[in-house]
């Protein structure tokens, strides 16, 4: 009873191995018969030719381009404009800075001469005060 059904198994396995293998076979050629519908259409299209007849006025698109190109160029003349002259004036402001900059550092200079001589007159005082003999 054994070797009948291990019989049995070995022909249900060699049918479910001719069925995947003739499965496998059948999707192959639907594949290629779907490739081939695929060429046989692009090569159509390919043989064709597509031409327009059709002429499109674009006058209006080209004053509305001209109208666009000659507001742009009147905003960048009136920018130029305002940006030069808000530059003078950070210029005179810069200016005016580099002047002040230079009576501060002539001020600081006075002003460190008179701390040496300060710091002179306080060592000096300082000599006399510890001179016993002068009190």
């Amino acid at each position: 009873m054994q070797g009948m059904v291990s019989k049995l198994q070995t022909i249900g396995m060699l049918i479910a191995l001719v069925s995947a293998i003739g499965g496998g076979f059948y999707t192959w050629g639907t594949f290629n018969q779907r490739l081939d519908v695929i060429e046989k259409n692009i090569i159509k299209i390919e043989k064709k030719k597509f031409t327009i007849n059709e002429t499109v006025d674009l006058t209006s698109v080209y004053s509305d381009i001209k109208e666009i190109n000659n507001k742009v160029n009147e905003d960048i003349k009136e920018l130029s404009t305002s940006l030069l002259s808000q530059i003078d004036s950070i210029n005179i402001k810069i200016q005016d800075s580099m002047k002040n900059i230079e009576t501060i550092r002539a001020d600081i200079k006075i002003n460190g001469v008179a701390t040496e001589y300060l710091n002179t007159k306080i060592e000096e005082l300082k000599v006399l005060m510890s001179n016993p003999l002068l009190n």
